[in-house]
């Protein structure tokens, strides 16, 4: 990480370990930095136990298929996994949103917009240097 008079040089790893890459942003550019949130940390695993519980308390048994007609065997082979599948998205849609609006939300962004370059260059400097 480098922060210059007009530029800012980013290096960072995406998602497979051991590739690097780097971007070269203008000053002028940046409008924003937003620091590392609880809610980045933790929202993942609200999503994955919503996720859980809307699956364990909501999602349907069905009865056994020797008493139903064959409409009804056939209303079941559509429904089951249409109710798992809206059990799972909607419990992780309230976990998510749990997580966002209880740990805090969007506090953590850092307006640059109306700061000139060497003020965006200072702080930049600042939170690039820390770990």
């Amino acid at each position: 990480m480098n922060v210059s008079e007009f530029n800012v040089s980013v290096e960072y790893a995406p998602f497979l370990p051991g590739v690097h890459t780097r971007t070269n942003l203008s000053l002028v550019e940046i409008t924003g930095i937003r620091e590392f949130s609880r809610e980045n940390r933790y929202t993942p695993c609200l999503v994955v136990l919503g996720s859980f519980l809307g699956v364990r308390f909501f999602f349907e048994e069905r009865g056994s298929i020797e008493e139903m007609t064959l409409s009804e065997r056939f209303a079941i082979f559509l429904d089951t996994p249409l109710n798992f599948i809206t059990t799972i998205s909607v419990g992780g849609a309230v976990g998510y949103l749990t997580g966002h609006y209880l740990l805090g939300g969007n506090r953590e962004l850092i307006a640059l917009k109306k700061l000139s370059n060497a003020e965006k260059q200072s702080i930049l400097a600042e939170y690039m240097d820390s770990p």
